[in-house]
């Protein structure tokens, strides 16, 4: 990953990658089933966990680029390319269903 100033265009110098990372994403579901008694009634049990690992996952990049139309100099070279955004931390869920 680079690790410097912004590279848009002929701006930075080189190459440069306008666009979000990938999100990896990592959900969990555990389930229990505890019979009560007889095959018809059962207690169903279930934990869901969205974004198990709890890492950060950018959704947003600075892009938009300011002009002083006095001096024609950037005004925002310093946004361009920078993580604005992510998504939400781990949730979790917990259900218990009664089957009878």
């Amino acid at each position: 990953m680079y690790n410097g100033p912004p590279l848009v265009g002929n701006l930075g110098g080189g190459p440069a990658r306008c666009g979000c990372l990938a999100c990896v994403n990592f959900d969990l579901t555990l389930g229990k089933n505890i019979p009560l008694g007889s095959e018809k009634r059962v207690l169903n049990l279930q934990m869901q966990a969205c974004n198990s690992f709890n890492h950060t996952e950018v959704n947003a990049i600075g892009t938009s680029i300011q002009y002083s139309p006095s001096t024609g100099a950037i005004t925002s070279g310093s946004s361009i390319g920078i993580p604005t955004g992510t998504v939400p931390n781990r949730q979790l869920a917990i259900s218990a269903h009664l089957q009878f």
